[in-house]
């Protein structure tokens, strides 16, 4: 029996210890009620057949109580009977079947005291481990209490825990989806610096790594991450997909930034009409980011060179926003483009009076200026735009081309130099070719013809400046015989390197 409640007491120790360990907090809390009732039914069945047992040993012994009575009824009975035998037939007999009978008598009696002695020890016995049974169980049941009021306890915690933890949850998705909509909302500006965009690429692989983003949030963010690093195709891509995949999870915002992003891509990959239609399908309920649409489309509508549209949608966009630097820089581009300096030139200063931090609005309007042949006031518009930023080559080597075109070839040298520390971009032998201008010198001949080419297209463009620049009436002063070596020069880099092109 003790062995018994022993496995049944180490039966629960088990299962409450599970259910502490558990999670599954409703279907667990029921398994462990109904095996608490199944035990105890088990003790009723058992306390029931005790009792069961008990009734038989007394029915017994009123069986056997009744047995003695009905022998000595009957010996009393014959005693009578051998009494009027012996009234028969003498004394002699009498005696002795008196005498048997006594003994009889007494023998009878002391089974009787023995079997009374026995039952009082039977009920004591049945009564004691009555009175045991009673108190284990009445112990089992207070453990099995204290376990269940454990196990609620339990239970109440990890509920709280999972209370608080979807809170967290909760909180963690409101964060992730505001940090997303940070990086959409930086997707729309077009005069991003390399640092800017890598800081956003950063942050959308951080997103990536957070445990409780879910799948649409995941990819969003994997298309933003190629989208800031440049990888065009890769974001095109990956950006069709999750439309194609999560339709139903997409508001009508979020619709709205994958559009744009979608069409910037396909400029960038050179599919300029893909960009167009996507441009044009954006919804226009945004009106903080119909400007950025307009300005958008305006910029497809320039590379496939329709400038009636791209004016319409840049002047739609400075409408809509005037304080949108990006519109005013990109119309002065159309301008300049079409040679309406004047006009250009307002453009470019309006967008930098907005943003006097726009590094491309400083290199374009220094462009216009070279282009009218002012190039002290270019000198001063590429300088800022090297001072803002020192990761972009083109504002160097347009430096480099307006100190070429005021003869001041020391200058043009250093600042292709400094491109060169910087970036590694290979104008090291631009460099070296306009050592020669300088002065003949063997030693130069000879290291151009041991250098290896860093970057084709952007020693192409180079030569096609240093080109341009030999044959221009400001380049009168150097000796005629200096220009021809270099043209004889970069004419031979050409022909062994067939990418390079003047």
């Amino acid at each position: 029996m003790k062995q018994y409640l022993l496995i049944t007491f180490t039966l629960l120790q088990t299962i409450c210890c599970h259910a502490q360990k558990s999670a599954d907090n409703i279907q667990w809390r029921d398994s462990i009620q109904s095996q608490i009732n199944n035990q105890q039914a088990r003790l009723d069945k058992y306390e029931a057949a005790l009792n069961d047992k008990a009734a038989r040993i007394e029915e017994k012994l009123d069986m056997r109580n009744e047995y003695v009575d009905y022998k000595k009824e009957h010996i009393g009975w014959w005693l009578n009977i051998v009494g009027l035998l012996v009234a028969i037939f003498g004394v002699i007999i009498p005696i002795v079947i008196s005498f048997v009978g006594r003994r009889l008598v007494r023998d009878i009696n002391t089974q009787k005291r023995e079997l009374d002695d026995d039952i009082i020890k039977m009920k004591q016995q049945v009564g004691k481990k009555m009175s045991d049974t009673d108190r284990e169980v009445a112990d089992i049941k207070k453990q099995i209490n204290d376990k269940i009021a454990e196990a609620d306890n339990y239970l109440s915690r990890l509920k709280e825990y999972d209370e608080q933890g979807q809170e967290l949850i909760i909180a963690t998705t409101e964060e992730t989806k505001k940090r997303l909509a940070a990086l959409d909302e930086l997707a729309q500006k077009q005069n991003l610096t390399d640092a800017e965009k890598t800081e956003a690429a950063d942050e959308a692989r951080k997103i990536m790594q957070d445990e409780h983003i879910t799948p649409y949030e995941k990819e969003k963010a994997s298309a933003l991450e190629d989208y800031f690093s440049g990888n065009y195709q890769s974001a095109l891509n990956k950006y069709n997909r999750v439309l194609a995949k999560y339709a139903d999870k997409i508001s009508p915002d979020e619709l709205l930034d994958i559009y744009n992003n979608i069409a910037y891509c396909a400029q960038e990959t050179g599919d300029d009409y893909m960009a167009i239609s996507y441009y044009l399908k954006m919804p226009k309920h945004k009106s903080d980011k119909n400007a950025f649409v307009y300005n958008n489309i305006g910029v497809a509508y320039y590379k496939i060179k329709d400038y009636d549209n791209a004016t319409l949608n840049y002047k739609k966009a400075i409408e809509t926003d005037d304080t949108i630097a990006t519109a005013y820089y990109n119309y002065g581009n159309l301008l300049t483009e079409i040679k309406d300096y004047d006009r250009a030139a307002l453009n470019y200063k309006k967008a930098i009076e907005i943003d006097d931090t726009y590094t491309n609005a400083y290199n374009s309007y220094g462009n216009l200026l070279s282009a009218i042949r002012d190039y002290d006031n270019a000198i001063i518009m590429y300088n800022k735009a090297i001072e803002l930023n020192q990761n972009d080559d083109d504002p160097y080597l347009n430096l480099a081309e307006a100190y070429l075109m005021k003869n001041d070839i020391n200058k043009a040298r250093l600042t292709l130099e400094k491109c060169n520390d910087k970036h590694d971009c290979g104008y090291i032998i631009v460099q070296s070719l306009i050592e020669l201008l300088e002065n003949d010198n063997a030693d130069v001949e000879m290291h151009i013809d041991n250098l290896t080419l860093a970057d084709t297209k952007k020693l192409s463009w180079s030569f096609r400046q240093l080109d341009i620049w030999l044959n221009h009436t400001d380049s009168d002063s150097i000796d005629s015989a200096k220009k021809d070596k270099i043209r004889l020069y970069i004419d031979r880099l050409v022909s062994i390197y067939p990418r390079i092109t003047k």
